[in-house]
């Protein structure tokens, strides 16, 4: 059986540029969304004088605070979805360095569980519902189980590492 060297790995290399290029990507199309959203609803864009309709989320409205937290919660989820992403390159990168049982592998394993559970219960949308007569706001609970299957694996991962890292530990003091 051929075994594959970590350090020279030309495909793990190409997985962390990737995965820059998304984080770089996704980050800055969020902050431009996010500009732009609060640009079209504050009435600057027709101050300008600039033809600007942006919704983040249907049925934004800043002057009503539910719409202003179903926003907040938009941004929240894409940021935390930033933030996984970026766990993954720096556990790749771990990898390449030739740490695989190590304690900041299970310091980002721990992080990114934290961050699937909370993508579970973010999974709740809320939208404002523009109707003076029915409930200011719109609230759909469905939770999301896939972001809560991921926490659990990644839990297990951390677990296991844990274990490896006292098993590797104490083979170095018996030798």
């Amino acid at each position: 059986m051929k075994k594959i060297e970590l350090k020279n790995n030309s495909l793990l290399k190409d997985i962390v540029t990737l995965l820059n290029l998304i984080i770089v990507g996704y980050a800055a199309i969020l902050v431009f969304l996010t500009i732009l959203s609060v640009i079209s609803y504050t009435g600057l864009s027709d101050r300008l004088g600039i033809k600007l309709n942006v919704q983040f989320l249907p049925s934004v409205d800043f002057s009503n605070w539910w719409s202003i937290i179903a926003f907040v919660i938009n941004l929240l989820t894409a940021s935390l979805t930033i933030y996984l992403i970026y766990l993954a390159r720096n556990f790749i990168k771990n990898l390449i360095g030739g740490k695989i049982f190590d304690s900041s592998n299970t310091q980002l394993a721990d992080r990114a569980w934290k961050v699937f559970l909370a993508l579970t219960f973010l999974s709740v949308k809320v939208a404002a519902s523009g109707n003076p007569i029915a409930l200011p706001f719109s609230l759909n609970a469905s939770m999301s189980f896939t972001p809560l299957l991921g926490a659990l694996i990644i839990w297990l991962m951390m677990k296991i590492l844990e274990k490896g890292i006292d098993i590797a530990e104490e083979n170095e003091f018996t030798i």
